[in-house]
């Protein structure tokens, strides 16, 4: 079994093995690796800023900086990006690592881009959050110079080949890098827990996909470029950061009943992160069209330790709601089918592991109910006040067998069912600032020669799938109203052009969009009789 570094999203591997994406990790002459830079907070430029090389492992030595949260992960650059020295939480922590090849041979290397196994727009796209977590580990130091402590935990060889699969194999020469970005503490939800407000150090290690997922792929894909791909333990030198002091404290969890030594509460955020949804957080408070994410938190609240498996994304919970005359109702939702991967965790005595599980959602009618984005999972329909739920925990429902022949859960593994203690929510009506600031896009479609296309007809969405706008368009121009401040996907037929559907379309308010339409060819073609 492959130790884990954290965890990537479950939607992105279901689009991993659905859809997939190829692309080139950007490189840099790491021989000319030190370049001034500043901090993010002010102060003068250093070149040892730009971090300090670690120990080389066979061939690979490694280097990370600090830079603000929102550096580009799909443009990373190791001497422009602005650098960091504080974060507001764990999970804003965000690290570029370069990967340098110093043997003298070129290298095959897995950096967090999908490779060519996946559709448009995804060939590629670098997805850090899906596939880092399966690369890299990260060690965390506080400042008494103790490990942060968090329960380990493994995945099975297969499963995370499955997450890794869908990535790119890439070449690097003698003397080139790779560089990535990683959120090391986003993945990783039991330990951004555990790192609250002050200074701590962190050392991050790139093993790539590990020698026992490398072999499993081998014997499942043996002509895939990642079978060939660098295995091993390179470590970069320390680095430091800061959490900031916040003023909106984590509410107490509520525990339910110690079972065999377990007990589990729920926590439910607002999955914003505006400064609004970090206060609806801190105050249980929650709009109503939101769909809240839920963390299961399982403590050992025994003497011993305590080992259990649990799938990296839960949906086969049930979610209660208790009225206020004590009746109970088990809330129901859509199955979601896919590559369930799981994960063994061991609890020492006072530890806890929190597992991520399908959203919970709050709406005023049925109508709102429709409208909300999958996955959807169990949804509270009703008017604005106070709610009451729990969440059953079932550790039994399913077996698998490993490739050794043994089934998981095993004897020695927890397999029974806990309860969280009741939580309580306040569902508020939604106000202007719960919506994320939209404007009005306009796209216009035009010919080779740049004039404008008479009539046609043309479908923009979301690069996730939501519709936005459905229509025809005259004189080669469309309106897109309430449009997100993101990249769209267009879809458009007009007569005498091919159809086509153009991603990553930007737009940017007041200016209209020019998307040109190839002419269509006529289709020639010869009857030729059998006889």
């Amino acid at each position: 079994m492959a130790p884990i570094r954290g965890r990537g999203a479950y939607w992105a591997l279901i689009a991993a093995l659905a859809c997939g994406a190829t692309g080139l990790m950007p490189t840099v002459d790491a021989q000319t690796g030190n370049s001034a830079a500043k901090k993010a907070t002010p102060g003068k430029s250093r070149t040892e800023d730009r971090g300090q090389w670690g120990e080389p492992a066979d061939g690979v030595r490694l280097r990370t900086i600090a830079v603000a949260a929102e550096t580009d992960e799909q443009k990373p650059d190791f001497h422009k990006a602005k650098l960091a020295t504080e974060y507001p939480t764990a999970k804003d922590v965000t690290l570029l690592v370069e990967l340098q090849n110093v043997s003298n041979k070129p290298l095959s290397l897995q950096g967090t881009r999908y490779g060519d196994a996946v559709t448009p727009p995804w060939p590629g796209k670098s997805v850090s959050d899906s596939f880092a977590p399966y690369l890299f580990e990260c060690d965390v130091l506080g400042q008494n110079g103790k490990p942060v402590d968090h329960p380990q935990r493994v995945m099975l060889e297969v499963d995370t080949m499955m997450s890794l699969s869908s990535g790119q194999a890439e070449t690097i020469e003698p003397g080139k890098s790779l560089v990535v970005l990683i959120r090391p503490l986003g993945w990783d939800a039991t330990l951004a827990r555990a790192v609250g407000p002050g200074q701590y150090t962190m050392r991050v290690r790139y093993r790539g996909p590990g020698e026992g997922v490398v072999k499993e792929m081998q014997r499942v894909w043996p002509d895939k470029p990642l079978t060939k791909v660098w295995a091993g333990n390179a470590a970069s030198a320390p680095i430091s950061f800061r959490i900031a002091e916040s003023k909106l404290k984590a509410r107490e969890l509520v525990w339910g009943e110690v079972t065999d030594g377990l007990e589990a509460a729920i926590e439910l955020r607002h999955p914003a992160r505006t400064p609004q949804a970090l206060r609806d957080t801190a105050t249980a408070t929650f709009p109503q069209g939101a769909a809240l994410d839920v963390r299961l938190h399982v403590r050992n609240a025994g003497e011993k330790d305590i080992s259990f498996w649990s799938e990296t994304w839960r949906q086969d919970d049930a979610v209660v709601v208790i009225g206020d005359d004590g009746k109970e109702k088990t809330l129901e939702h859509s199955w979601y089918s896919g590559w369930a991967r799981v994960e063994r965790w061991t609890l020492k005595p006072g530890q806890s592991a929190v597992l991520p599980a399908i959203s919970v959602a709050v709406v005023a009618d049925r109508e709102a109910a429709e409208k909300l984005e999958h996955p959807v999972g169990p949804t509270i329909i009703g008017v604005a006040g106070q709610y009451r739920l729990r969440i059953d925990l079932s550790f039994n429902k399913w077996k698998r067998e490993s490739p050794g022949g043994k089934t998981i859960p095993g004897p020695e593994d927890f397999q029974g069912s806990l309860s969280t203690g009741v939580a309580t929510i306040t569902v508020r009506e939604r106000e202007p600032g719960d919506d994320p600031p939209t404007f009005t896009a306009r796209l216009l479609f035009q010919s080779p020669d740049g004039k404008p296309i008479a009539a046609g007809e043309v479908e923009v969405r979301r690069q996730a799938g939501k519709e936005l706008a459905k229509g025809e368009f005259q004189a080669g121009q469309f309106e897109v109203p309430r449009c997100p401040f993101e990249s769209l996907r267009v879809s458009v037929r007009a007569k005498g052009y091919e159809e086509t559907q153009f991603y990553e379309v930007a737009v940017k308010p007041n200016e209209s969009t020019p998307l040109t339409l190839k002419p269509a060819q006529p289709l020639r073609f010869r009857l030729v009789s059998r006889d």
